[in-house]
């Protein structure tokens, strides 16, 4: 049977892991530390003293001192300094971000893709930004994992949209087609190009530059393998 001592002790160090994670979501602050968030919980609440790997790894990330940590004497953190902004944040990702709040989008290497126009496999993936949940629900009305980020090439949209442009892509399938731009397929070549469904059940595909010819496919003839990948939602640029 524990002493009360010990319960006691236990209460006192899940009120400093509190106060450690600050606000921050126990599921994004449990899943930097490869732990539940029910565990955390039972360590905030006393249920139960945090192994040393955990403690170890905690002061490890946060720059806590171990004294304070077991104890509550000293310094909270290892200097006398506050920490940086940067360590403050919840280690629940190679991003460091809390994955309830933001979700990573991968950015693609158009070349990736594969026969049917879907990108394919960890190694097209050429970086990730983040975004968070909520606007993507909110303003795009979006599923993050149906979400998908690829760099426009050629000048064939500007000037709405230009060459390096990162543009954000809605690939969840089955949504009813609107005029927009989209990215889609077109033999083996994939496109950005706006998109006006005719009344007939045939697609005008249209270049904003006017260069750059219009044409029609027609998908019950069949004449060109075309695909439509996804709706461009969002697209980001440098000045």
């Amino acid at each position: 049977m524990e002493s009360k001592a010990e319960v006691d002790e236990s209460n006192y160090i899940g009120d400093r892991i509190r106060m450690v994670r600050a606000g921050k979501s126990l599921t994004g602050f449990a899943s930097g530390f490869g732990i539940h968030k029910n565990t955390l919980s039972r360590y905030e609440k006393g249920d139960g003293l945090p192994d040393a790997a955990f403690l170890t790894k905690l002061c490890d990330v946060y720059k806590i001192s171990p004294d304070w940590i077991l104890t509550g004497t000293g310094n909270m953190y290892k200097s006398r300094t506050e920490p940086l902004l940067r360590d403050l944040a919840a280690p629940t990702d190679a991003q460091g971000l809390d994955p309830d709040i933001y979700a990573c989008i991968p950015l693609y290497d158009m070349a990736a893709s594969g026969g049917d126009g879907t990108f394919v496999g960890e190694e097209g993936v050429i970086d990730s930004l983040a975004f968070k949940r909520e606007w993507i629900r909110s303003e795009l009305r979006a599923n993050p994992g149906d979400l998908v980020l690829v760099m426009m090439s050629g000048e064939s949209m500007a000037p709405t949209l230009g060459k390096d442009d990162i543009l954000l892509v809605d690939s969840a399938p089955g949504k009813a087609r609107s005029d927009g731009i989209y990215l889609s397929r077109s033999t083996d070549v994939l496109l950005v190009k706006r998109l006006q469904f005719l009344p007939d059940g045939n697609i005008r595909v249209i270049s904003d530059n006017p260069a750059y010819e219009p044409f029609t496919v027609y998908p019950a003839e069949s004449d060109i393998d075309f695909k439509i990948i996804g709706r461009v939602v969002w697209a980001g640029r440098k000045f």
